[in-house]
């Protein structure tokens, strides 16, 4: 019976595997199957050229430490969201970014699922409602929705893992357990989500909370409890030392460390918009009035496009009230409305109260993240659900319940499909930037009527079963599950948009007239971001591109016209700052960049201050004293134009003049007439000084590597070394091997003081963080194998009976063996 139980056992899990692996392949069915790849916007302008810079880090010959490609340069290695430790970063080395992306996407949707498989197992699911669970958590909106947050996509697809590996070493801890759960916490910290971590440790916590013996809590069980968690944690925080030692450091200079209120509850789900969660009304790509855009989305674009969780799937969740597993339902119950009120972000109070009491909380960003907990805890609802109809929990009066408030689901959804399909165009608001497509008003009236109506089977389902025999209650929970997977992946088809791999690798051809010019920094001009009154420079839009989908509409400009260039391997200036992590200084220039595109004069001696050799744009109005380069004409773009800065600064120049300037009056000097970049520096402190008649001077770049430079100078006078790139406190340098300060000049980029003379001068980019954290995740991972090795050696050597080895003496005849 064994044997034939772990045969079966055995032929569930193979099953389960292959609709894990058969849904992947459904939901990237493009990906897969016609090798297409994913394009969204932070995909195209973050990523790729994340991982192009990463590789031509390392391919240059340095540690991928610094950034030099993004803006003026930043921290690479500090910055999570490059992912530097993930080890499927190194993928990259074998493929291109959008290759590698489509690998990383599939992989970690394969990760989630097969997770949650072992999570539901884990809790005692029968592979049915294991699979089930793995299904609804797969197929979620909140999940499916990140895929174009490439470390949060990852963190979320390692929960199931963790949680899995926590219950494992607190149900029948040993050290091996214990190293396991560190380990995979340490990969889910590797993925660059603070966020997706700590939602992590409230299912973790309930763990440790449950099996506290609340008899006796301060007995010596508790105290070994304790100390499991401990290990498992100082070991992760030992582990990851190299990747969160760097990062506070580089918080610290950032505006992350002191962000505003306002900005951190950016995207918080107003009440309305949970109603989405079981209400597939997904109206984000139409031009909406701003009172129901404010209502539903919070003011702007949503960040998540689906917080779906699934209405027949409800069915299911509901069903999971009568399990046998009541502990387990009212935890993830208790889950799934917690994240939910932490969702509501400024429009509850649970938020504020959770960042009140965990003050470092307050370094996580747009509540609507937390949806992603829910949808785990809704998934695990739907599998206890399942196996409560497979067991025959379900009476009569509560199959009546769930139907009932099933089908109430569906008739609610039928009838907001008709009210949005008579009020539509009352709730639509089309312009020039944002008109109605052909077609969108439909695409999105269409999922609430399917929803509604599989809603409205399901009911029918649930009444039938009440009344079944219990096999047929066993096909007919079996087709209520394929009926909430089939639901989620109608709904959620083309989520992650895709396009043919050789039109998303087409190159600009703007980039090979900067390649040819051997450009040194690059700034495209951003015609989304514009002084608050200001008009826009940019010229009118063809009509047709505006009737192209925002997305394809993206995809068409940047083809052409490319505002993100680190993915071509150029290296970009003024950049928007998208992830937070530029220095307050850096923030700054981009605003003075910003008011200064309309005055012509300021515009390129901040161009020249920075170093840009070349300016992409669409216009020509004042740009008069920049040198025409080239001009193309894209079909429904219009006129690209290139143009060379005059007159700019070199990688390394010197310069003898110091004006002494700081805050606001640092920005007013970079501006003014008088200031010359080429001749002088502003210091926020110190002695101001003019440069000196005759003053002469020269640099020889003799070695740049990312995270290194080298070079000759020689002045007549003292003088500062001038690199327009970033200030960071990581630089270290030398003046003929002596070590000497590297100085904060002209707000946010670097420099070094010399005497008159000739000298070598080298930066090296090493900050001491890095290299504490290195030292402590290095002596940390030995000291752990060590001690697995001694632990394995002594296991090895003991018998295998449990009792000491007989030495001699006569065996006892009496004795069972």
């Amino acid at each position: 019976m064994n044997g034939a139980r772990a045969a079966g056992d055995g032929r569930a899990a193979k099953a389960a595997l292959v609709v894990v692996a058969g849904l992947t392949c459904l939901v990237f069915f493009d990906l897969v199957f016609r090798g297409h790849v994913l394009f969204e916007r932070d995909i195209h302008a973050l990523f790729w050229g994340q991982c192009e810079s990463f590789v031509n880090v390392l391919v240059g010959g340095a540690w991928p430490v610094w950034d030099p490609y993004l803006g003026f340069g930043q921290a690479m290695l500090a910055n999570p969201g490059a992912q530097v430790f993930y080890p499927l970063t190194w993928l990259n080395l074998l493929m291109r970014p959008e290759s590698y992306y489509s690998v990383y996407a599939v992989g970690h949707l394969l990760l989630a699922g097969s997770g949650m498989l072992l999570l539901g197992r884990a809790c005692r699911f029968s592979w049915a409602g294991s699979t089930t669970a793995a299904a609804v958590w797969m197929l979620s909106g909140p999940l499916l929705s990140a895929v174009d947050l490439w470390q949060h996509f990852a963190g979320a697809a390692w929960m199931p893992w963790v949680i899995v590996g926590a219950e494992r070493a607190l149900a029948r801890p040993s050290a091996r357990r214990v190293v396991a759960w560190a380990l995979l916490q340490t990969a889910q910290v590797l993925t660059g989500s603070l966020d997706l971590v700590v939602l992590t440790a409230l299912p973790q916590a309930a763990l440790v909370l449950n099996r506290v013996n609340w008899r006796r809590p301060l007995g010596r069980a508790t105290g070994r409890l304790v100390g499991r968690v401990a290990l498992a944690a100082g070991l992760t925080v030992l582990w990851t030392a190299a990747l969160w030692l760097p990062a506070l450091a580089l918080l610290g200079q950032t505006g992350r460390a002191d962000l505003p209120e306002t900005g951190r509850m950016l995207w918080s789900v107003p009440p309305v918009g949970l109603l989405q969660c079981l209400l597939p009304v997904l109206p984000e790509s139409l031009p909406l009035r701003f009172e129901l855009r404010r209502l539903l989305f919070d003011g702007r674009e949503p960040l998540l496009s689906s917080i779906y969780l699934g209405l027949p799937a409800f069915a299911l969740v509901l069903s999971a009230a009568v399990s046998t597993r009541r502990r387990l339902v009212g935890a993830a119950a208790a889950l799934v409305v917690l994240s939910l009120m932490l969702a509501l972000g400024r429009h509850g109070l649970a938020y504020f109260i959770a960042t009140g009491a965990v003050p470092q909380l307050e370094l996580l960003r747009y509540p609507v993240k937390t949806t992603l907990l829910a949808a785990l805890g809704f998934a695990l609802l739907a599998g206890a659900g399942l196996d409560a109809w497979r067991q025959g929990r379900l009476s009569r009066r509560t199959s009546t319940v769930v139907a009932g408030v099933v089908a109430l689901g569906g008739l609610l959804a039928l009838l907001a499909a008709r009210w949005l399909d008579l009020s539509a165009y009352e709730l639509l608001d089309p312009g020039p930037r944002n008109p109605l497509v052909p077609g969108a008003v439909e695409a999105v009236l269409v999922l609430p009527v399917w929803s509604g109506i599989v809603a409205l089977v399901v009911a029918a389902l649930v009444a039938l079963a009440s009344r079944a025999e219990p096999r047929r209650v066993v096909a007919l929970s079996t087709v209520v599950a394929a009926l909430a997977a089939l639901d989620l992946l109608v709904v959620h088809r083309g989520i992650n948009p895709t396009v043919p791999r050789a039109f998303a690798q087409a190159t600009p051809s703007v980039v090979a007239v900067l390649h040819e010019d051997a450009a040194r920094r690059i700034h495209a001009f951003d015609y989304l971001q514009r002084p608050k009154g200001a008009t826009s420079l940019r010229p009118t839009q063809d009509p047709e591109l505006l009737q192209i989908p925002q997305v394809r509409r993206h995809l068409v400009v940047t083809r052409a016209y490319p505002t993100s260039l680190t993915r071509f391997g150029l290296r970009g200036s003024f950049d928007v700052d998208v992830v937070g992590l530029h220095s307050r200084g850096r923030r700054g220039l981009r605003l003075l960049i910003l008011a200064a595109q309309r005055n012509p004069a300021q515009l390129l001696r901040l161009l020249r201050l920075g170093g840009v050799s070349h300016v992409l744009a669409l216009h020509q109005e004042g740009l008069e004293g920049f040198s025409p380069r080239a001009s193309f004409e894209a079909p429904l773009v219009g006129a690209i134009h290139v143009f060379r800065v005059p007159d700019s600064l070199p990688t390394v120049s010197v310069v003898a003049g110091v004006r002494v300037a700081d805050g606001l009056d640092a920005y007013k000097a970079l501006v003014a007439p008088d200031f010359d970049p080429r001749t002088s520096v502003v210091l926020a402190s110190g002695e101001p000084r003019e440069a000196p008649a005759g003053f002469s001077r020269s640099a020889e770049l003799q070695e740049q590597r990312a995270d290194r430079l080298r070079a000759r100078v020689s002045a007549s006078a003292p003088a500062h070394v001038v690199l327009p790139e970033s200030f960071d406190e990581g630089w270290t340098a030398t003046v003929e091997g002596h070590p000497v300060p590297v100085l904060r000049v002209n707000v946010s980029f670097r420099a070094v003081a010399v005497p008159a003379g000739t000298h070598d001068v080298t930066l090296v980019y090493r900050p001491a963080r890095l290299r504490l954290g290195l030292g402590l995740s290095g002596l940390s991972i030995a000291a752990t194998l060590a001690v697995l090795g001694l632990l394995h050696r002594r296991i090895d050597g003991a018998p295998r009976n449990g009792g000491a080895p007989q030495s001699g003496g006569t065996r006892d005849e009496g004795a069972t063996p």
